[in-house]
């Protein structure tokens, strides 16, 4: 939302119709790899190096919505964030870009490795943004606390959160996603990391992108 305009909505095509009624003329969807409602002209999927594609089981038994074979199939690229932990790369279809990239705190954003934190988040796999200051910022992390996916935080959440960090002498961090969902009537000190994405071939992922725009025309 501060790079472009957002639509946010439960329809993903009616949401599309309205980004073009409204002068867009390129979409940028987030999670819709099993959408079937809008044809994408490029498919990237993004894999969480530390986790990779956990069992490889699909849903009830395993995270994968769909079989990794008809996931690769469908994708035109792969986007790797982090280190290959999991030698996924190797298993990737042979001819498909696979970019690498990783996490980095914002420009504005000062590491402080010794005050003590409480780190909270509500993620598909919070662990990943504990990891991240714990073992990349070296941060002085001395509690955890996660939340279910998209976490709905009310008052209680918070005053929950305030008195397990007073007991350390913990100050509370989270991430900028989580920290919009907190209610905003709390006067609770609350830190945020704001992340930026570094590519290893930031040139890679832009012919990609291109290529794409070239298909079309």
């Amino acid at each position: 939302a501060r790079h472009a305009p957002t639509i946010v909505g439960a329809d993903r095509a009616k949401s599309a119709q309205l980004a073009f009624e409204n002068g867009a003329d390129m979409l940028v969807m987030d999670d819709g790899l099993q959408n079937p409602g809008i044809h994408k002209d490029l498919k990237l999927v993004v894999i969480n190096g530390e986790m990779g594609f956990g069992n490889r089981k699909t849903l009830p038994a395993g995270p994968l919505r769909q079989s990794l074979q008809a996931g690769y199939a469908m994708a035109d690229g792969f986007i790797l964030i982090g280190d290959d932990q999991y030698g996924i790369g190797k298993d990737l279809p042979v001819g498909k870009p696979v970019i690498h990239a990783r996490l980095k705190p914002g420009p504005d954003f000062v590491i402080d490795r010794k005050t003590p934190y409480l780190a909270f988040a509500g993620l598909g796999y919070p662990e990943k943004f504990f990891n991240f200051l714990k073992n990349e910022l070296k941060m002085n992390i001395v509690d955890t606390l996660a939340f279910s996916d998209h976490h709905p935080y009310e008052d209680k959440d918070l005053a929950a959160l305030h008195q397990r960090a007073q007991k350390t002498g913990a100050q509370l961090i989270t991430t900028e996603k989580d920290y919009m969902r907190l209610p905003q009537t709390s006067d609770i000190k609350m830190h945020t990391v704001p992340v930026e994405m570094t590519w290893d071939d930031e040139s890679a992922l832009i012919s990609l992108i291109q290529e794409s725009l070239n298909s079309r025309s």
